[in-house]
């Protein structure tokens, strides 16, 4: 909801976010030089 939870909203979206930008970084880091 808009306005509600603060630091709590985006503390959980970083923890939703923090997973796919490390499966990124491996994707895009690690296999473009593997592959």
């Amino acid at each position: 909801l808009p306005g509600h939870g603060g630091v709590l909203d985006r503390f959980d979206s970083l923890i939703v976010a923090t997973p796919l930008v490390y499966l990124y970084y491996l994707y895009v880091v690690v296999g473009c030089c593997t592959v």
